[in-house]
């Protein structure tokens, strides 16, 4: 979590969508601080047991399973070179 807390832009925006399998966000939430508080803040809730960082449709992006659920978060990351500290073949 503190790698990805150091990512986003000011301007970030994530976007949920619960797929009727869990109550999603009811709006957007932005800003640099609040994104990953807000992920930090699901984590009690919905357990990591896996996170790999991979590629989908060319871009950069983290396959996970989160409380029993495959999960698939994409980004817009436009400097691709903050990405580089992360390890594309480590598992949680």
């Amino acid at each position: 979590m503190t790698a990805l807390a150091e990512l986003p832009a000011e301007d970030a925006i994530t976007y949920n969508d619960g797929g009727g399998k869990v109550r999603p966000a009811l709006h957007p939430v932005t800003g640099r601080t609040n994104v990953p508080a807000f992920v930090a803040g699901l984590m009690p809730w919905y357990p990591l047991q896996a996170a790999r960082l991979i590629e989908a449709n060319g871009e950069p992006a983290i396959w996970t399973v989160i409380g029993g659920l495959r999960q698939l978060v994409t980004f817009g990351i436009l400097n691709p070179d903050k990405l580089s500290g992360l390890d594309p073949a480590s598992t949680a």
